[in-house]
């Protein structure tokens, strides 16, 4: 009995050096340029002029920024997305003030992650004048030198008198 417990943990000091080397904390870990590419969205997104609607995207939006970004997987929830797909009635009273807002101009920028499924954002804002632009930043921003996937590349959706003005630090749409 004590021999094999012995021989157990000779075999286990005989492995651990090799299961150390096949952890890789890189895929858990984001990458130096990551934390670049954020600090250049949290940057950009700051310096908008706004309100700004930013869903899901607070973890790049300073708090004394003018914006509004609620976590759209929770509105998603309580809109009924997650149950029966029907919608509910505090979903229903979120989507018309969303909608509210939008009608009334009230955002100069709606930013969309095109990575989540959240239909509810982008159509509205397009239903009301908000005219989607593309991505946030131009292909050859350094933006794109940095970012491996950690971070969202948001799409952006124009109020239709700021189409052509320039954004603050993503340049010109």
């Amino acid at each position: 009995s004590h021999v094999a417990g012995y021989r157990g943990y000779v075999l286990f000091l005989a492995i651990a050096p090799f299961l150390v080397l096949i952890y890789n904390p890189r895929l858990t870990v984001p990458y130096r340029s990551d934390v670049w590419a954020g600090d250049r969205l949290r940057a950009t997104l700051s310096a908008m002029p706004g309100p700004i609607f930013a869903g899901s995207l607070s973890a790049y939006v300073d708090d004394s920024s003018n914006a509004v970004e609620p976590e759209l997987g929770a509105i998603y929830e309580v809109m009924g997305g997650y149950a029966d797909g029907k919608l509910t009635p505090e979903g229903s009273r979120w989507l018309t003030e969303y909608r509210t807002a939008l009608a009334a101009q009230r955002f100069t920028y709606v930013l969309v992650d095109p990575s989540l499924s959240q239909f509810f954002v982008a159509g509205p804002a397009k239903d009301n004048g908000y005219v989607d632009v593309g991505p946030l930043f131009q292909p050859t921003d350094e933006f794109f030198l940095w970012r491996t996937g950690w971070i969202p590349e948001p799409e952006l959706l124009v109020r239709k008198d700021l189409v052509g003005q320039p954004i603050p630090l993503g340049g010109t749409r």
